[in-house]
């Protein structure tokens, strides 16, 4: 009775294993910009021996996102626009100062532009980095 109970264990792995798999494969994965978890941040440094102020933009527009099964093809050609004039440090007073100093004179409408130039997820699937083109003052510089 044994016997018989194992030879229908072992002749019945191989076929629910196989279903299994077969499962896995019919399974995609769907990849998205999601505009609520976007943030652009940066970080000022007064002297260099001093630590660096933080802090980010409130508005950003975003355009060209496609929702695809590649983390790649996601953000490819993805473009976006900053205003300046939502710089947010934390601290009011210095985000006058900020504005003032750093963003005042900017050329084409005082907006900061950039576009995805490429993007690569990490092995493990949960990170990724990408390298940006920013234009400030219609000079472009590339940026990871």
């Amino acid at each position: 009775m044994k016997r018989i109970i194992l030879f229908y264990c072992l002749t019945l792995l191989p076929f629910v294993a196989g279903f299994s798999q077969e499962t896995d494969k019919n399974k995609t994965c769907v990849y998205s910009y999601d505009h609520g978890n976007t943030k652009f941040g940066w970080k000022a440094f007064k002297f260099t021996e001093k630590t660096g102020v933080g802090g980010s933009f409130d508005k950003i527009e975003v355009v060209g996102t496609t929702t695809g099964n590649s983390f790649e093809n996601t953000f490819k050609g993805m473009k976006f626009t900053i205003d300046p004039n939502t710089v947010n440090s934390g601290n009011n007073d210095r985000d006058a100062k900020i504005k003032s100093a750093f963003f005042y004179p900017m050329k084409k409408n005082g907006k900061i532009e950039g576009k995805v130039i490429s993007v690569e997820l990490s092995s493990d699937k949960t990170s990724g980095k990408g390298i940006i083109g920013l234009t400030l003052n219609g000079v472009t510089k590339k940026s990871t």
